[in-house]
């Protein structure tokens, strides 16, 4: 009877279905919109361990952006191809790196739907991720002297900073190495 009613609403027979429905006597279809709240709710544990706060910030913007998109329909409709359409207005919005990036996050919300018994099978396992290479711009000689010549001594934490990249522009001394002094 158990899997009767969970398959006639179209909800995934795993061992957290089968309980929830064992331990509440109904059915619970899950929405975009849930999952996020959960996953966020899972990944600010995080915080401070394993996360940074500007990384899960970035996991709100897109979580966000998911829940604006597609929120309010069931996880067990959402296909391969609806995943595909929200990659490519993704790209559209921003450069490749960008896109691929957040598109990575949106993959990680899913797998977490499917790795927690909510789908079935993951939509996104299908797509592949083109994170592309970020643009470098490279400062000119004349972009170098008009930094030398910038006058920041009432900014001293500016003028400090300036300094530095100045270095790093003489010695090709790595930021990372750079601060170890």
């Amino acid at each position: 009877q158990v899997m009767n009613e969970l398959m006639n609403n179209n909800i995934p027979i795993t061992v957290a279905t089968v309980k929830e429905y064992i331990q509440t006597r109904e059915t619970k279809t899950h929405t975009v919109e849930l999952l996020v709240k959960n996953f966020m709710e899972e990944i600010k544990i995080k915080v401070g361990k394993s996360l940074t706060q500007d990384g899960y910030n970035k996991y709100k913007l897109v979580g966000d952006f998911i829940i604006n998109e597609i929120g309010k329909r069931e996880l067990c409709t959402i296909t391969t191809g609806d995943l595909n359409k929200l990659y490519d207005k993704l790209k559209s919005m921003y450069l490749e790196a960008t896109s691929g990036g957040k598109m990575a996050k949106v993959k990680s919300m899913f797998q977490y739907a499917f790795d927690n018994g909510l789908m079935r099978t993951n939509p996104c396992s299908q797509i592949r991720i083109n994170k592309g290479k970020p643009s470098v711009k490279y400062l000119s000689s004349d972009d170098i002297k008009s930094l030398k010549k910038l006058d920041l001594s009432d900014m001293e934490r500016l003028d400090k900073v300036r300094d530095l990249l100045l270095f790093q522009c003489g010695t090709g001394v790595a930021y990372a190495d750079l601060i170890l002094f």
